[in-house]
């Protein structure tokens, strides 16, 4: 049976879920405090509803992580999804009905990332404008946190050193970084750090 652990920030919000998850048959898991714990999760799937989703996600990943359902209506988070090394995924619409909500866990569950149709087809022709819009900048603006991890990265400084220098865990910082690639359209240190001196994010 399919273990689901729901993270929602409203106690109506998260009962609702849970009971929908219920009705189709997964196992529920018990809130076990924070995401970015060192303790590994127990659940198979994590159904997250939450508006500060990103730093929720930020421990989470790699090997014995478990798969991501996230409903949220914003666009470019499956791109981030896609780039945190997850055993599965999936981008829901926040009212996403039970019969979505049971196909995404059970295809997260079986390690497949799953999108709505109407994004899928969104996402296809937007990879044939791409070069387009890698010089018209950012669609979706850079977090004040990304940017001060952005520029330490053009200082060469490593995940760690940024951590340290911004108090915060590693975990974080590799989410930051992986959220600003996808927004710049980079794959690495290098392009990102040289995409956004081009735009004019940072400054060198």
């Amino acid at each position: 049976m399919i273990r689901v652990l729901v993270v929602a920030p409203r106690p109506a919000l998260r009962a609702g879920l849970r009971a929908m998850l219920e009705r189709s048959g997964f196992e529920q898991v018990e809130d076990q405090g924070s995401l970015n714990g060192a303790e590994p999760l127990a659940a198979d799937v994590l159904v997250l509803a939450s508006p500060a989703w990103q730093e929720d996600l930020a421990g989470i990943g790699g090997a014995g992580s478990p798969g991501v359902v996230l409903l949220a209506d914003l666009p470019g988070a499956e791109i981030v999804l896609s780039r945190l090394g997850l055993s599965g995924w999936a981008a829901l619409p926040e009212d996403a009905d039970p019969e979505q909500l049971r196909l995404a866990v059970e295809s997260v569950a079986q390690g497949l990332a799953l999108l709505p149709a109407e994004t899928a087809a969104s996402l296809l022709g937007a990879s044939a404008r791409a070069g387009v819009a890698a010089a018209s900048g950012p669609e979706e603006p850079l977090t004040p946190r990304e940017l001060e991890v952005l520029q330490l990265l053009s200082q060469g400084l490593s995940n760690k050193m940024i951590a340290r220098r911004l108090g915060i865990s590693e975990h974080t910082v590799k989410f930051h970084v992986s959220s600003t690639y996808a927004k710049l359209g980079a794959s690495n240190r290098t392009e990102a750090v040289s995409h956004a001196a081009r735009r004019g994010v940072i400054s060198l």
